[in-house]
């Protein structure tokens, strides 16, 4: 599963994901709004954690813009995980496109989007990026390792907005 990949990579969490969710979706307009229902779902039902309402909307804008963007360029079936611990949410959307589109050529495998990425997927796509990258903590792609793709990662920091606190 793309979030086992990224959390290894990472070394995000020293145990399992608090909470690891993951869906099919097809590349449908239906598909950003599954998401961003499920991410909802997921995150106001986590048990050990109460998150604020701006932690939620900004998880729900990340896997729309990531959903979206899969659906008009990969175009192909989408894998959506969504993990998290105690301080850090993961979002991970896995689709069969070998590299992002990002107005040139693509950047070095398994690297964070720098800000010179971010400025060309900006001026190709719209703003949806760029704002990813303004509420993200780190984000950035891998190729898949399982089958043909790649997957693009957010992570949001849960420590990061004052209200959410342990329950």
């Amino acid at each position: 599963m793309p979030c086992a990949e990224i959390l290894l990579d990472r070394s995000l969490v020293t145990g399992e994901p608090v909470v690891s969710v993951h869906a099919d979706l097809t590349p449908t307009r239906r598909a950003a709004g599954q998401a961003r229902a499920l991410v909802a779902s997921v995150l106001n039902g986590a048990a050990t954690r109460t998150l604020d309402d701006d932690t939620v909307h900004s998880a729900r804008l990340v896997v729309s813009e990531l959903v979206t963007n899969a659906v008009l360029h990969a175009r192909t079936d989408l894998h959506l995980d969504i993990c998290h611990d105690e301080h850090t949410l993961l979002i991970a959307v896995a689709d069969g496109a070998p590299v992002p589109v990002a107005g040139g050529a693509p950047p070095a495998e398994s690297q964070s989007v720098d800000h010179e990425i971010e400025v060309a997927i900006a001026n190709e796509s719209g703003r949806g990026m760029l704002i990813v990258a303004t509420l993200a903590a780190d984000f950035g792609w891998r190729p898949r390792e399982d089958v043909p793709g790649k997957i693009m990662w957010v992570l949001l920091d849960l420590d990061a907005h004052p209200d959410s606190a342990a329950v």
